[in-house]
């Protein structure tokens, strides 16, 4: 059976103009894109920012569910520079389109964090209890 990413309670859940964020039950940070936005430095600060708040005084792994989502040259460079604040981030692709982008983003940026592209929740999870999501 797959798993699945049951989004909790609004109460539970930090939203900002671009995204949605909550803690999953097995320790990890989820962050839903609003589908086909662009994400910019300012946009991928306040998701950063959420996610820390989410996080606490631990240093979880994050899931991105990207839906599309386009991030332009500063928000970019934003992500590659704070994604070490998390043990590792997973990636979700459903396209080609989303694949190429986040390709791009590791070959351009290469990241200094853990961070891998995954077409299924199952695999990511998986690997995310690799990386010491604290789960």
């Amino acid at each position: 059976m797959p798993a699945t990413l049951p989004r909790p309670p609004e109460d539970e859940c930090l939203r900002c103009g671009t995204a949605t964020l909550w803690r999953d039950p097995r320790g990890f940070i989820v962050c839903d894109h609003v589908p086909r936005v662009v994400q910019t430095a300012e946009t991928a600060n306040e998701i950063l920012d959420h996610a820390k708040e989410l996080a606490g005084a631990t240093s979880p792994a994050i899931m991105v569910l990207t839906n599309e989502t386009r991030v332009d040259r500063s928000g970019l460079t934003t992500f590659a520079e704070r994604g070490n604040e998390f043990t590792g981030v997973a990636l979700i692709v459903k396209s080609k389109v989303s694949e190429m982008a986040g390709n791009f983003f590791v070959r351009i940026h290469k990241p200094g964090f853990p961070l891998r592209l995954f077409g299924e929740v199952d695999d990511a999870i998986e690997w995310l209890a690799e990386v010491g999501s604290g789960a």
